[in-house]
C-alpha cells in the first residue's frame, strides 16, 4: 500500500530534478550541439566514449533517485501482482506500436534531415563504444521507466489529483530530456512515452514497459548502425563529432 502524503523534501527534490533540471540541461546541450554543428566545429564536442559514459552516469543517478524516493512511499517499483498471457500480448502490441511510430517519423524526415541526425554521430565505431552503449540502453530502460512512468506519475497524481495532468507533465519532461534527437524526433519520443504509459496501465507493472523500452532501443540502435554502414559502403562520409 502506498504511503503517499503531500510531497516532502525527497519527493520535491526528485520532481525538481526530473521535471526541471534534467529538461533544462538537455535543452541547453541540444542548443550547444546545434551551434557547434552549424559552425562546423564538431571536433570540439566530447568523444563518443565520453558521451556514452555521461549517459550511463546520468541514468544511474535517475534510477537510484527513483528507487530511493519510490521506496520511501511504498511504490511497487518492480511489482507485478497478477501476470498473465494478456500482459504479453499488450507488451508485444506496445513494441510494434513503437516500431511503427519510428518508421512514420523516419518517412516524415527529408533525406538531408536523416543524413545529419545526431544519432549517427553517436553511433559506436569500436567494441568499447558498443559496450558502453549497451550498458546505457539497459540502464535507461530501467531508470527512465521507474522515473517517468512510475514514481513521477505517482507523486503528481496524488499531489494534483489528476492522472491525465500527471501523465502530461511526465511526457513533456521525458520529451524535453531527449531534445538532442531533434524537433521531429520529439514527436516519436512523446508518442512512445504515451504508449508506455498505456502499457503500464494495461499490465499494472513497470516491468513490461522496461522490456519494451530496452528491446526498442536495441532495435533502433542496430538500425542506425546498419544505415551508417550502408552509407559508408556507398562512399558517403560518416558524420563527424
Amino acid at each position: 500500500m502506498l504511503d503517499l502524503h503531500l510531497p516532502g523534501t525527497p519527493s520535491l527534490v526528485f520532481l525538481a530534478f526530473v521535471l526541471g533540471l534534467l529538461p533544462w540541461m538537455a535543452l541547453r546541450s541540444a542548443a550547444r550541439v546545434r551551434a557547434v554543428r552549424a559552425a562546423g566545429t564538431e571536433a570540439t564536442l566530447p568523444s563518443r566514449t565520453q558521451l556514452w559514459g555521461n549517459t550511463i552516469l546520468l541514468q544511474a543517478v535517475i534510477g537510484l533517485l527513483a528507487w530511493r524516493v519510490g521506496s520511501g512511499f511504498g511504490y511497487p517499483l518492480f511489482g507485478w501482482e497478477d501476470p498473465s498471457w494478456v500482459d504479453a500480448v499488450w507488451t508485444a502490441l506496445a513494441l510494434l506500436a513503437c516500431l511503427g511510430l519510428r518508421q512514420l517519423v523516419r518517412a516524415w524526415r527529408t533525406p538531408e534531415e536523416r543524413r545529419t541526425l545526431f544519432v549517427f554521430v553517436l553511433a559506436p565505431r569500436t567494441a568499447r563504444e558498443r559496450a558502453l552503449r549497451t550498458v546505457a540502453i539497459l540502464l535507461a530502460g530501467v531508470a527512465e521507466e521507474l522515473a517517468y512512468r512510475g514514481v513521477v506519475v505517482a507523486i503528481l497524481t496524488y499531489s494534483l489529483g489528476s492522472v491525465p495532468l500527471a501523465i502530461a507533465l511526465s511526457v513533456a519532461a521525458f520529451t524535453a530530456v531527449h531534445a538532442l534527437q531533434g524537433a521531429k524526433s520529439a514527436v516519436i519520443v512523446a508518442s512512445v512515452a504515451l504508449v508506455m504509459h498505456a502499457l503500464v496501465w494495461a499490465t499494472g507493472t513497470l516491468l513490461c514497459a522496461m522490456a519494451v523500452h530496452i528491446v526498442y532501443d536495441f532495435l533502433a540502435a542496430r538500425a542506425i548502425e546498419a544505415e551508417l554502414a550502408a552509407r559508408e559502403a556507398a562512399g558517403s562520409p560518416p558524420p563527424t563529432g
